[in-house]
């Protein structure tokens, strides 16, 4: 029997300084193997240096710089943790650095172990709250929210229970299961809280809907070896009565 859902999907972003940060960290995500100074990105901002810089802080609470950079770490720990194939050393160069001794030093300062460390046994909650500066709201005006039947489908399942922030620790293992079968790995997204959220906050409430009594699940689109993390796809489907 078809089991009907809400799905959500993202769409544009809101006007004003929101709109310029987003703009920025948008262009961040979509070109980390660029030179990404100050100059280019406030072009792209279409803001002065100066002011800028202090608008992105406060929405941020951030520097810019440090903001590509702490970008360019992150992916440079999905490398470590999920490609076991890729040398420190090619990761360190994608990563920006000249030489695998500066971006082991910076990688340790930032997560506290070193990049070998992190490869052995990554400690998620530490790798989490290095990521607790503000993102542009993702609020009600950025879902589109659609209602469809869905079909009855079986799924394979790792249960994840706890923290959240040790997500990654079972999507570790539920990878090397994937991999293992020829599977494709499981792609992550720091923003499917905020939409999530939304959902229940903003737009059941006026929806006339009622949720059926069975959790939430995510349809991922495509995978975090495929394209980069800001490129990352995902349905969520909010179950209804």
């Amino acid at each position: 029997m078809a089991n009907l859902a809400a799905t959500v999907k993202p769409t544009q972003a809101d006007p004003g300084h929101q709109q310029r940060v987003s703009r920025v960290c948008n262009y961040v995500q979509h070109n980390l193997d660029e030179a990404l100074d100050l100059d280019r990105l406030c072009n792209v901002a279409g803001c002065s240096k100066f002011r800028f810089h202090r608008i992105f802080s406060a929405f941020t609470g951030i520097g810019l710089a440090r903001y590509v950079q702490l970008s360019r770490l992150k992916r440079a720990s999905y490398r470590l943790a999920f490609e076991n194939e890729l040398k420190i050393i090619d990761i360190a160069l994608e990563a920006g650095f000249n030489t695998p001794e500066g971006f082991s030093r910076t990688f340790k300062r930032t997560f506290d172990q070193t990049p070998s460390q992190f490869r052995a046994q990554p400690d998620w909650s530490a790798w989490h709250a290095r990521f607790q500066h503000a993102q542009p709201r993702q609020g009600n005006d950025l879902m589109k929210v659609e209602i469809k039947q869905v079909a009855t489908t079986e799924v394979a399942y790792i249960e994840h229970q706890g923290d959240p922030r040790r997500v990654f620790d079972t999507a570790g293992r539920f990878i090397a299961w994937r991999k293992s079968t020829g599977l494709s790995p499981i792609s992550q997204s720091d923003t499917l809280g905020d939409t999530l959220n939304a959902l229940y906050r903003d737009w059941l409430p006026g929806s006339g809907e009622q949720p059926r009594d069975f959790p939430c699940y995510f349809h991922y689109l495509n995978f975090i070896h495929q394209v980069d993390e800001c490129d990352l796809l995902t349905d969520i489907y909010l179950p209804l009565q």
